[in-house]
């Protein structure tokens, strides 16, 4: 069976396996299912009222009731992020993500063909009457009709124009434009207002450095001085707060203006979608490099990663997670979203545009708005190290696919008290390299010396589900064959001098080594289980892969980590000394709810463990 795709798809998957046919029932029963877990996450989490629309890939019309195995496999991946994220924030008083309600429209509209014909679109037809009342209150500016590909043939200049109209108030009473421009020269200071202002009659401020000369006679223009030990992140914040106009672009970058540099368009987006409140345009730089300036970010695990592109579109328009170029936004958006004030120059923006969306609000980049700016921003690892230390990141992957590296110092992490990190978040990665070190370190010692060893308890359960050290564990427990433990104390007293360490005896089979973060204990058996393995293989003891290396293990570490956790023990939970004990959860095993995880005491961190799936391993090291 052969299935004909439209040239306008988004993605075009390859059939895997037999097309799966829906009967009409059973797609409006899963579309009726989205739709119910929206109105729920709303009803729940009751932040806002606001449900955005925005379609994805369908199947062509000669094929509505199929689905192939790619195209399922994707449905139930987007569902299960949306899911993931209601389910630990289920109960609470928390934010909605805008995103969700879009990424569940979207499923539902790749189900049901009929739901794209419902959405509107970004301009009118010329037979269409405009409707100037949006749903939060009129219209800001006046709308577009598209008079067809063939209007403005060959170079497609004109097309979608906007119309007179007599709902809109002037564009004056609409926005402020704000040029940060402490560092121009004077001469482009003037080139930008010139040109702005012949175009546009809006309220102009210019952020100035206090020495400078620039004076203008330009009405409707005002010059502010900024004194050279105030950051931009200040300056703006300062200035905004003077700010009379429901909207505000930041002009940052710029070195001109144009009529390509519709700010209309953008306000009109923000106006017409309501879960959108910031809005950019493609930039083209002086070399004549053009870029959309879309990207999208994910933040996890100290880490962050920058890529270019969309997954989304709507109104012409990508919906990304922030821009690099100037963008327009509400000035309310402004005030309760401040720039970092110790923060200055490109990174300041990328700050902001992250706190925006951990705020749970998009971004849209419409590339057919072209801005003219200074040069294509690349961020140097300098740029990159006081963003790195706002977020407590040990590594950032830019847009270019450059990966910086920090140490803990440098952005302002430490590894002291491991036991209290993990109470609510992972070990940071310079935190679990120490101990992964160390652990090297010991078991060097016991193999140079023929000792028998294995590792065991909460250490053998990270190997088993990471293969590698458990980022919510604070110790290490190793298990040795007694009839080692003289030579260990004699000879490994001195040993572990010289990673400044100590050894200090407990009892007569259990001694520990303190290092400086992380203890390590040493249990002592007269055997250990390498006995249960068939006896031609007691000679060789089962090892397994941990941080790069064959380290010994219980004989059967996923036997040995079912029998002693007990029920789903390959779910997590937070280490058991930062839980209450419970009968019920000790008839059961160790955990009372494996799965899930207390609340971070810092919400939204992208280290903290409830951040994470309460199953599976990959969640933790893919990004």
């Amino acid at each position: 069976m052969t299935t004909k795709m439209t040239s306008r798809k988004i993605l075009a998957p390859q059939r895997t396996g037999p097309c799966l046919c829906l009967r009409k029932n059973f797609k409006r029963i899963i579309i009726s299912s989205v739709v119910f877990v929206t109105m729920v996450t709303l009803i729940i989490l009751s932040s806002t009222d606001r449900i955005p629309k925005l379609t994805w890939q369908t199947t062509s019309a000669s094929d509505r009731s199929c689905l192939s195995v790619t195209q399922r496999r994707m449905l139930a991946e987007s569902i299960m992020e949306v899911q993931r994220n209601i389910a630990f924030l289920a109960g609470t008083n928390s934010t909605v993500d805008s995103k969700w309600a879009m990424q569940l429209e979207s499923i539902a509209s790749q189900l049901d063909l009929r739901l794209r014909s419902r959405q509107h679109q970004s301009a009118l037809l010329p037979d269409m009457e405009p409707k100037n009342k949006q749903g939060n209150g009129l219209s800001h500016v006046c709308h577009e009709v598209y008079f067809g590909r063939k209007y403005d043939k060959p170079f497609n200049q004109h097309g979608m124009e906007i119309q007179k109209c007599d709902y809109a108030p002037p564009l004056s009473d609409v926005i402020t434009v704000i040029l940060p421009a402490q560092r121009w020269s004077n001469q482009r200071i003037k080139k930008v207002l010139t040109k702005l202002c012949n175009l546009y009659r809006v309220p102009v401020i210019v952020l100035a450095h206090s020495s400078t000369t620039f004076t203008t006679s330009l009405p409707n223009v005002q010059v502010a001085l900024i004194e050279s030990d105030t950051g931009d992140g200040k300056a703006l914040n300062s200035i905004i707060s003077t700010v009379g106009t429901p909207f505000t672009m930041i002009g940052h970058s710029l070195v001109t203006f144009s009529n390509q540099s519709s700010i209309e368009r953008l306000v009109r987006v923000i106006d017409d979608l309501p879960h959108v409140q910031v809005a950019t345009g493609a930039f083209r730089d002086e070399e004549g490099h053009w870029s959309h300036g879309c990207l999208q970010q994910k933040m996890l695990n100290y880490r962050a990663k920058f890529k270019y592109g969309y997954y989304y579109s709507k109104y012409e328009c990508m919906y990304c997670d922030m821009s690099l170029g100037p963008f327009v936004t509400t000035t309310d958006l402004l005030r309760r979203v401040k720039f970092r004030e110790n923060l200055t120059g490109t990174i300041l923006y990328v700050d902001w545009f992250t706190r925006v969306r951990n705020a749970g609000v998009l971004g849209m980049a419409c590339p057919d708005v072209m801005f003219f700016v200074k040069t294509t921003t690349d961020l140097t690892k300098q740029d990159w190290g006081t963003y790195a230390k706002a977020w407590e990141l040990q590594t950032i992957t830019d847009h270019h696919g450059v990966t910086f590296q920090y140490q803990c110092g440098e952005v302002g992490l430490t590894c002291e008290s491991p036991f209290d990190i993990i109470g609510s978040f992972l070990l940071p990665p310079c935190c679990l390299e120490i101990v992964t070190k160390e652990i090297e370190f010991l078991v060097d010692f016991l193999e140079e010396n023929n000792m028998e060893y294995e590792l065991r308890d909460g250490t053998v359960l990270g190997a088993t589900k990471f293969g590698s050290y458990l980022p919510w564990d604070f110790d290490v427990d190793i298990f040795i064959n007694c009839k080692d433990k003289d030579k260990l104390l004699r000879e490994g007293e001195k040993y572990v001098r010289t990673k400044n360490c100590t050894l200090e005896i407990k009892k007569s089979y259990y001694f520990v080594v303190h290092c400086k973060y992380f203890f390590y204990e040493f249990m002592c058996h007269n055997e250990i289980s390498n006995r249960f393995l068939p006896k031609e293989y007691q000679s060789h003891p089962t090892s397994i892969y941990y941080s790069g290396r064959w380290i010994k293990v219980i004989a059967n570490p996923g036997l040995f980590s079912r029998n002693n956790i007990g029920f789903n023990d390959l779910r997590h939970a937070q280490h058991w000394r930062h839980l209450v004990k419970n009968k019920n959860a000790e008839d059961r095993g160790a955990y009372k709810n494996p799965g899930s995880w207390k609340p971070c005491s810092r919400p939204g961190f992208h280290a903290c463990l409830d951040q994470y799936p309460g199953d599976g391993n990959l969640p933790f090291v893919e990004l």
